[in-house]
């Protein structure tokens, strides 16, 4: 399966969660993104991304 997220701009066009953080508590809006997500960036040079069944 693919998924064209080409949208003319290098911005995220996802996130990616990190491993092994703690809980997130889902009544605090104030928490930062990069402590459990990496961004991921639009990438037409190349083929994309490739997400691991086990890995999101």
């Amino acid at each position: 399966m693919s998924v064209d997220l080409h949208d003319g701009d290098a911005g995220t066009v996802g996130y990616l969660g990190l491993r092994h953080r703690p809980a997130i508590d889902l009544a605090r809006r104030d928490l930062p993104r990069d402590r459990y997500w990496t961004p991921l960036a639009a990438d037409p040079a190349n083929d994309g991304h490739v997400l691991e069944p086990e890995q999101f």
